[in-house]
């Protein structure tokens, strides 16, 4: 629901896509299903890197989101680096 939200307000409602990704997590932590914790936890560094435009936020994102899918998907933690790399680049890091 938070992508929709966030992709139909044509990415300006920040606010609101990270209620519905913070109430996903919640959820996932409850089932203790760490790949649908850590797609929510990608999308939310998203809003914070290219929404916000806030790489600390969205580092910090990136990396929760690799260390939560890194046992249980490889494509996740992937791209939770490559967003974590792009993070580093905003801010002027290598």
């Amino acid at each position: 629901m938070g992508q929709l939200v966030w992709d139909a307000s044509q990415r300006r409602d920040h606010a609101t896509a990270r209620t519905y990704f913070d109430q996903a997590i919640q959820a996932a932590r409850q089932l203790r299903d760490s790949s649908t914790e850590g797609l929510a936890l990608l999308r939310m560094s998203f809003v914070a890197l290219y929404g916000e435009k806030d790489p600390r936020a969205g580092l910090e994102l990136a990396i929760r989101t690799a260390e939560t899918a890194n046992h249980n998907s490889r494509v996740l933690t992937g791209l939770a680096t490559l967003h974590a790399a792009e993070a580093y680049a905003m801010l002027g890091q290598r």
